[in-house]
């Protein structure tokens, strides 16, 4: 091993590298381990130099970087090996989030789990930051959960998603889920599929209808994928050709218990609304027409 103290203020230079005077504890490529520490993006660096004891000379070094070949916008890319603990730490790992403004401590949404929840094993439940992770010991359970994508535990809505090992925590995104719409005041004669599905694409993605039960209640009942971020509609006007009648046809979501009437949107009340009063009702004033 060689300690060195390089003269490289000359080298930096010539590639308009900010010069840095430190001490380098160098192996057996010295001239290898010096360029790599200057910048990443060097490639393809192939140098020999005579076996000796003592160090290379500047010249040595500044003659070596000189033969350095560049891949610009290339970065180097680290390939970690996959992690037994943690693929059985994750495997049956499903994510939830909170869409309220009030939240849950852990310990109140894992008592929910052992004493409300139906399962077939136990769950257990942590915390990672905004996000709470239910560790399930049963496959199957977490299908369940996976499939049911959002439940209401002490009045508060609990988002839950597929954890992909793929993407780190900064990118964990649950601003979207799928919440049956209740819709009330479609005249019975437009009590059909065709009808529910365009009410629904009012509001985002059509996921099902459910016309066995929405009939025996007068009402349609449509599953809708949301986004979250964004106002929910109240209503639409509703044109069914009735002598030019215009009718309101109102929206009713499940699931969600508190539903801002100041800016439309799901998880707080208006009293703690940020959203200012002019503002909100300038982007609620318009409604739409739904004309068949």
């Amino acid at each position: 091993f060689y300690a060195l103290t390089l003269p490289i203020r000359h080298i930096c230079s010539s590639f308009n590298f900010p010069f840095v005077s430190t001490q380098l504890t160098l192996s057996t490529s010295p001239v290898s381990s010096f360029v790599h520490l200057l910048s990443p993006k060097f490639a393809n660096l192939d140098l020999e130099f005579p076996t000796s004891s003592s160090p290379p000379s500047s010249f040595q070094f500044a003659s070596a970087v000189s033969m350095v070949q560049f891949q610009h916008g290339t970065d180097p890319i680290v390939q970690l090996p996959p992690s037994p603990k943690d693929d059985l730490l994750w495997a049956n790992t499903v994510i939830g989030k909170i869409i309220d403004d009030r939240g849950l401590s852990t310990a109140e949404v894992e008592d929910a789990v052992n004493n409300m929840w139906v399962k077939r094993a136990d769950i257990r439940v942590s915390r990672l930051k905004d996000f709470f992770l239910f560790h399930c010991s049963n496959a199957q359970d977490t299908e369940d959960l996976i499939q049911l994508e959002n439940v209401v535990i002490m009045g508060v809505l609990l988002v839950l998603k597929r954890r992909n090992p793929c993407v780190p925590t900064e990118e964990w995104c649950l601003n979207d889920t799928a919440l049956w719409v209740q819709i009330y005041g479609v005249p019975t004669t437009h009590f059909n599929s065709q009808v529910a599905i365009k009410l629904a694409e009012l509001l985002g993605q059509a996921v099902d209808v459910d016309l066995q039960h929405g009939q025996k209640r007068g009402i349609l009942r449509v599953k809708v994928r949301i986004d979250l971020d964004q106002p929910v509609l109240s209503g639409v006007y509703f044109d069914a050709g009735e002598e030019g009648k215009v009718r309101w046809v109102s929206f009713h979501y499940e699931n969600v218990c508190r539903l801002c009437k100041n800016c439309r949107r799901l998880g707080h009340l208006a009293e703690s609304c940020l959203v200012p009063v002019e503002t909100a009702r300038a982007s609620n004033s318009m409604h739409l027409c739904l004309v068949l």
